[in-house]
């Protein structure tokens, strides 16, 4: 049997790699100097004061009426290192045409996902 190929994924520039983001997925640059980095969004949300992890944040949720505060929806990316930083676009990411939808690893499909 013939080895198979791997498929080159479809680039695109910054606002279909947001439109992808706000989709659910997850995008990253072909032109980024490490793999296994990825963004991904994280929706807005009014969120309990005791779900805070700082505690001025805590503090300051819970002296409002609901005992909750909104948090905007924010962008991070996945390090190399595996950890997960809030992310800020650079102008090099900005007018990059070099952004696809990255894959999720076969040992993370069939987890089910929280409805968005």
């Amino acid at each position: 049997m013939p080895a198979v190929e791997p498929v080159e994924p479809e680039h695109f520039g910054i606002g279909r790699a947001v439109k992808e983001m706000l989709d659910g997925h997850r995008v990253a640059r072909a032109g980024w100097n490490a793999p296994g980095q990825w963004l991904s969004y994280t929706p807005g949300n009014r969120v309990p004061y005791m779900n805070f992890w700082s505690q001025q944040n805590k503090d300051y949720a819970y002296t409002q009426p609901d005992r909750c505060m909104t948090v905007r929806g924010y962008v991070t990316i996945k390090t190399v290192n595996d950890e997960v930083v809030p992310w800020v676009c650079s102008q090099s990411d900005l007018l990059s045409n070099d952004w696809f939808v990255y894959p999720v690893p076969e040992s993370e499909k069939g987890f089910t996902h929280a409805p968005r």
